[in-house]
């Protein structure tokens, strides 16, 4: 029996033409009917898109993978086939340190100070205590009045040598000026804990470096001028040098504002700088003639900023 395959009509594939067709899940030709307009349309819309993102035609809408924060992954080195990357990546700065990092706590030891004075007399009434340094002070004598809890004593100068004191108390015998003794006035130093940046902390050193220099170098004055080793024109170079000091440690500490533990040390070493400060102006602005007016001037203002700094220790440390 012969077996006919009947033929569609060629009208049905006019308007496709008469070509393979393709069906999804299986091979060979199809017998479900001509591949159609809509699936052909998608397909090239996935094409599109595909080469779009490799293209980087849709970065803007793709959030790229970063590195996570901390330590940093290693990175390969690059072989030297390697071809320079057309833009160097950006590079990442650390963030800065909160500014609590930069606070420190530092150990300040202040050493004592010990005086050797020449005292002319001592009195338990403050009274009588004065009138006795205003009259000496008739007589060009520096004449202090320095009160130690309730007993006031009337000192003359004050050396951190011992001989050199006793001369002076010597010569003010010898010329019947007073009938003076020695007596040792010890000024207790301080242990503080200064809680600041570095840079505040070194600004407080300088400053205390720049007072402890002047206190000493008010007594080298004092000894040198009275035993004739130091003119006054040399003294007067050397205390306003030390005064120069003395005020540039002061501005910098006078400007900066500590909010931390070191907010009263600082307030204390800026009133004692201004009192120091104004002592060196004083003497620095006697023009006298007369030796002995000078000196008396010298040595009131040497004592007067020595009980300040009893003080201004005494403040630092009140247990002292």
């Amino acid at each position: 029996m012969i077996i006919h395959r009947k033929t569609p009509p060629r009208a049905q594939y006019a308007d496709y033409g008469q070509t393979n067709t393709f069906r999804i899940g299986g091979g060979g030709p199809s017998t479900g009917g001509p591949f159609r307009p809509g699936l052909l349309a998608l397909l090239a819309v996935v094409v599109l898109v595909g080469v779009g993102i490799s293209k980087g035609w849709f970065a803007d809408g793709i959030i790229p993978w970063t590195q996570p924060t901390g330590n940093p992954l290693p990175q390969a080195t690059a072989s030297p086939q390697a071809s320079a990357s057309p833009s160097a990546a950006p590079t990442t700065l650390p963030a800065e340190a909160p500014a609590s990092a930069a606070v420190q706590s530092v150990d300040l030891e202040i050493p004592p100070l010990s005086y050797y004075c020449v005292q002319i007399a001592y009195f338990q009434d403050a009274d009588n205590a004065q009138e006795m340094a205003s009259t000496l002070g008739t007589q060009e004598m520096a004449a202090y009045v320095w009160q130690d809890d309730d007993r006031y004593r009337v000192l003359d100068t004050a050396s951190l040598d011992q001989d050199t004191a006793r001369t002076r108390a010597n010569t003010l015998r010898q010329a019947e000026l007073a009938e003076p003794c020695l007596t040792r006035q010890s000024i207790p130093g301080a242990k503080l804990t200064i809680t600041a940046s570095e840079e505040q902390t070194l600004s407080i050193q300088e400053g205390m470096d720049a007072i402890l220099a002047m206190l000493e170098g008010w007594t080298d004055w004092v000894d040198g001028y009275d035993a004739q080793t130091l003119s006054e024109s040399a003294l007067r170079e050397a205390m306003a040098e030390e005064a120069g000091r003395l005020s540039q440690a002061q501005e910098r500490l006078a400007t900066y504002i500590e909010p931390h533990d070191a907010s009263g040390t600082v307030a204390a070493m800026v009133a004692f700088m201004d009192r120091l400060g104004s002592a060196a102006s004083q003497v620095l602005a006697t023009e006298t003639e007369n030796s002995l007016a000078f000196s008396q001037t010298l040595r009131y203002n040497q004592l007067d900023v020595l009980y300040g700094y009893k003080e201004f220790m005494a403040e630092l440390s009140p247990s002292a």
